[in-house]
């Protein structure tokens, strides 16, 4: 794949997420960018802080996510409900 300029893009490694007992299903940002949210085939959502790749929060008990939905609040990463 080649960029604007006609060079192949430099895509390094930033962090590697380490967490998940099992595959990760699906991968997403928050809308600013603050958060990285991944579900996996473990049953967890984590939720990620992109720029330093630490865990913020482990989600536990969700059956079977195959999809993250865009996430709208920060109430998951804060701890509090909305």
């Amino acid at each position: 794949m080649k960029g604007a300029s006609g060079n192949k893009p430099n895509y390094q490694l930033k962090h590697k997420l380490v967490g998940h007992d099992l595959g990760a299903v699906s991968v997403k940002f928050s809308p600013g960018g603050a958060w990285l949210a991944s579900a996996s085939a473990d049953s967890t959502i984590r939720i990620w802080d992109p720029q330093s790749g630490k865990l913020i929060r482990t989600l536990k008990g969700h059956d079977k996510v195959e999809h993250l939905a865009r996430l709208q609040s920060t109430a998951a990463c804060q701890g509090t409900h909305q």
